[in-house]
């Protein structure tokens, strides 16, 4: 059994990983070069294959700051090729639903084992059981078109926000247009019966009851 202290032993005999080699000046030519090019610094680590601190560090001593108004477009850039991606995408699976969906509805062939060989059999439609697959197939198809379709087109809720802004500004402009040529400003309050909110379905104002 081994002891404690031949265990520490063997710990401080086992050799360690090598350390890497420093940056050559070839390779700090071309940190600058890559820099130069607007190369943000987990790409210049990548193409140099190495870790994106080395290159922090050399960066530093060679007084060279990265753009971070570069970085912001780069990832801008990236987040539009993978929204490009998702749009493809959902329509390829929408293409794969309809394909699920016409072969649900085409002849069904396969093969029966006869006296001597296989037989080939065809029915009008597959058998259920293949319909009731098929159909939970679909719905994948569709649920996954349905979900990257959303990620995609979704502006969230400042964009709503924004949308919803703009409209009210438009109103605004085009009631102060009617007025500047004279014209009567529609009335756009759902007052009524000194200041209560009309229903808009039994047309009867807050505090009144509806007739029955």
């Amino acid at each position: 059994m081994a002891t404690p202290t031949s265990a520490r032993t063997r710990a401080k005999k086992a050799p360690k990983a090598p350390a890497r080699p420093k940056l050559t000046d070839d390779e700090l030519e071309q940190i600058k070069q890559l820099h130069s090019e607007g190369k943000g610094r987990n790409e210049i680590a990548e193409t140099l294959g190495r870790a994106a601190a080395t290159i922090t560090s050399a960066c530093k001593k060679l007084g060279l700051a990265f753009d971070e108004s570069q970085t912001v477009e780069a990832t801008a850039a990236r987040v539009a090729q993978m929204k490009a991606k998702r749009i493809d995408l959902a329509e390829q699976l929408l293409d794969d639903a309809l394909k699920i969906r016409e072969r649900l509805w085409s002849p069904h062939h396969y093969y029966e084992k006869g006296p001597d060989s296989l037989v080939p059999v065809t029915l009008p439609l597959p058998p259920l059981r293949d319909t009731r697959d098929g159909y939970g197939a679909l719905q994948i198809a569709l649920k996954g078109h349905m979900e990257l379709v959303s990620e995609s087109t979704d502006t969230g809720i400042e964009g709503k926000r924004s949308v919803l802004a703009n409209l009210i500004s438009g109103i605004k402009s085009a009631v102060a247009e009617d007025r500047a040529n004279g014209g009567e400003a529609p009335d756009m309050s759902l007052a009524a019966n000194d200041g209560d909110v009309a229903d808009p379905i039994t047309n009867a104002s807050a505090g009144e009851e509806s007739p029955s």
